[in-house]
Parts: structure tokens; sequence; C-alpha cells
């Protein structure tokens, strides 16, 4: 398994400021570090380059209708990098009925917030510096739970000794992308082929990551067909 300091040693001697089998001073690697850390928390801010989907639920109070989401929210969880989507579980079932996921303006031309439901039908989620502040509408006059799909933020490394544990192509991505971004603070301009493979790597990742889309048609609505048109019509005129 690799290890922090094996991509920051890698992306050093891809710019040529280190050969096979030498290292770096102590302060060199801290700093190549933060520079790590700071590339994924650009990439957590990427849709397709964020790989954990998560779902998780949480009890809603009776008659509140706001409520925050992070470490230190009403709703305690990680603070997520999107809210892919929204379901609430009436009280007394199992199933997961949707939530419309509301824009600024719809929430805004919502012109009576206070009024009362079994349970919401809308949820409007605003991305906030440490938690998403979070509005249901209508207010549940219930305990239901409220089921939230989201996208995590990739988690910053600890320590040059870490060892890896993300997906495959990450590592790779990582070490072209330090070079690329830490080449100015050595005096180097990063070479043609540290960006083409810096490049290269976040688009194999987001190849992996993106949604298939599907598109639905009823099969009970027959398809349009175009009349055939014979080529004496077109060159006649008749039409």
């Amino acid at each position: 398994m690799s290890t922090v300091r094996d991509i920051i040693n890698g992306a050093m001697r891809l710019l040529g400021v280190l050969s096979r089998g030498q290292t770096l001073q102590d302060g060199i690697e801290q700093d190549c570090l933060v520079v790590l850390n700071e590339l994924l928390e650009a990439w957590s801010i990427e849709h397709l380059m964020v790989y954990a989907f998560n779902r998780a639920t949480y009890s809603l109070v009776p008659s509140t209708s706001s409520y925050t989401l992070g470490a230190a929210g009403t709703l305690v969880g990680t603070r997520p990098s999107y809210v892919e989507g929204a379901k609430v579980i009436p009280v007394g079932t199992t199933t997961e009925v949707d939530l419309e996921l509301l824009t600024p303006t719809q929430w805004q031309n919502i012109s009576l917030k206070s009024t009362q439901g079994t349970f919401p039908t809308a949820l409007f989620a605003d991305p906030g510096t440490t938690t998403w502040a979070l509005e249901v509408w209508p207010v549940p006059t219930t305990a239901a739970t409220l089921v939230l799909y989201t996208r995590d933020p990739i988690t910053a490394f600890t320590s040059v000794g870490q060892t890896i544990t993300l997906p495959p192509g990450y590592t790779e991505a990582l070490k072209y992308g330090l070079a690329k971004k830490f080449a100015p603070e050595v005096g180097r301009e990063a070479p043609p082929d540290v960006m083409q493979g810096a490049a290269d790597a976040k688009a194999r990742i987001k190849t992996i990551n993106k949604e298939v889309l599907y598109t639905e048609y009823d099969a009970y609505i027959p398809r349009a067909t175009r009349p055939y048109i014979s080529p004496q019509q077109v060159y006649s005129g008749n039409m």
C-alpha cells in the first residue's frame, strides 16, 4: 500500500527535485502535505471527483422546520459536499417518500413558511461554512425521519506516513496533481508531460464517477413516424 510520503516523493521525482533513493527534508514534506490537503479540499467541490455517496437518516422534531447539518449541527454528521437527494419516512411506515429539493427562488416564493403538515414534502438545503442549513416544508407535526443522500468530502491526510485508502486512480492523480501545484514553490515549471498526466488522471476518475443517465418512454405511446417520401415525389414536387 502506498503512503502519503510515496506520493510526495513521486511528485518530486516528476519535477526533477529528487532522484530515485533520495528523500526530502521534513519541512518540505510538511509543505507538500499541506498542498496535498488543499488538492483534496478542491476536489471535494468538484462533483465528479467526489466518490463517497452516503445515505443517512435523521429524526425530525415535531413543530420544528429549521436544522443544521454538520459535526456541530442540530443534525450531527459529516458536512456533505453536495446534497444529491432527500426523502422522508412518515411515522408508522418504512417507505421513503420523495422530498422536493427547492432552489433558493422556490424557497423564497413560499409565502407561508409556517404551514404545518403531518410530514414535509419539500426541503431547502443551503450550504454554509461548517454546517448546512436545512429547512423542511411544511412544518412536520410528527417525528418523521429525514433521509439524505449526499456526496461527502474526501478526508484530509493527517501525516506523511499515513497509508493511502482511496479508490483506484486517486494515488496517480494526487502524485501528478501535487507535482503540478508544487512546482512554483520549488522554482520550477511543471513539464508538459506532468501537466498532461495530471489532466489525464483526473479525467479517468471522472469517467468512473460519472452517473449514467437513462431515458424512459411510455410503451403505450406510439413513436412518431415520418411518412415515406419517394425520390419521384421529391423531384416532381408532389409532396
